[in-house]
């Protein structure tokens, strides 16, 4: 009975040790001063040190920033980086004064609103990342004041839109990341284009002026008419219709197209009628409606084989 107390009682210490705070602090590599490097550390820790430029904690359960967590360094701050420390809310003056500030992370936290009281006085800030947050939304103005932002990374989030308008301050801006944000096509469209437009690069995969089949589609859409440019549903149809013709093409300039265009005439003349005969009553059932059809029936058979 004693050995197995005894393990157990080994085991509460280890497990303690794991979750305990462990620091480390070197000289910072671009400068003056000191880098506070802390897993699983608190603010304390941070409280307790002198003449911090860089700062850099990561996997904590701080949730909430005051206005005075860092207060201490604000005349030395250069980088700070807080990384999946379960950060939901942040008080609206905590990084207003922070003149010397260059870098600043808040990625993989759960991170909703973006206010535009946070940087009241960082007019140095070149680096501003948000990757795998929940942010929906972002207030007006919000990037007013970092007008020397370079790299502003949103990847990641619940974004539905983000307006060109709001990043006109960013005179400086040269990347931005969006990925994984469930943009609307309409949003997506005058997005990426203004950004294309500016000489920012967006695209993770290319330099400054390639974009995705998506956005060139889109554009292109755009353009076609007002109705189109000022209707999501439009917009998606034009875009289903932009990828059919795109795939048809590719088909139609196969080596051997010419051996199977004649071949199951029946069944796809089988196929498309059970596709219009699918449409609801009163339906008025474009070509992008049949596509789209079309598209979902294939996919499915797809998935179940």
């Amino acid at each position: 009975m004693s050995s197995v107390w005894a393990l157990g009682l080994l085991f509460f210490v280890k497990s303690i040790e794991i979750v305990q705070s462990r620091c480390s602090k070197s000289q910072y590599e671009s400068g003056p001063g000191y880098w506070l490097k802390c897993s699983n550390g608190t603010i304390a820790d941070v409280s307790n040190e002198e003449g911090l430029s860089a700062i850099t904690m990561l996997n904590s359960n701080m949730k909430y920033i005051s206005a005075n967590s860092f207060i201490k360094h604000r005349g030395t701050l250069i980088v700070l980086n807080l990384q999946n420390c379960e950060i939901s809310d942040v008080h609206p003056l905590t990084f207003s004064i922070f003149p010397k500030l260059k870098k600043l992370s808040l990625s993989h936290n759960k991170l909703q609103h973006l206010s535009n009281s946070w940087f009241a006085d960082t007019p140095n800030l070149e680096q501003l990342d948000f990757t795998y947050n929940q942010i929906e939304t972002i207030q007006t103005d919000f990037f007013k004041r970092i007008p020397s932002l370079r790299l502003l990374s949103l990847d990641g989030n619940h974004l539905n839109c983000l307006n060109p308008k709001e990043l006109e301050p960013l005179g400086s801006l040269a990347k931005i990341r969006i990925l994984e944000n469930p943009l609307s096509l309409l949003c997506r469209q005058k997005l990426t284009l203004w950004l294309k437009d500016h000489g920012i690069n967006y695209w993770n995969e290319g330099p400054i002026g390639m974009e995705s089949w998506l956005d060139s589609l889109l554009w292109r859409c755009a353009i076609q008419s007002d109705l189109i440019a000022n209707s999501e549903e439009k917009m998606r149809q034009c875009v289903v219709l932009g990828m059919f013709n795109q795939f048809r093409e590719a088909v139609v300039n196969l080596q051997d197209y010419q051996d199977i265009k004649n071949t199951c005439v029946r069944e796809r003349k089988a196929f498309i009628n059970s596709l219009i005969d699918s449409k609801l009553p009163g339906e008025i059932l474009t070509n992008a409606g049949v596509i789209e059809r079309m598209i979902g029936v294939v996919g499915s058979v797809l998935i179940n084989n």
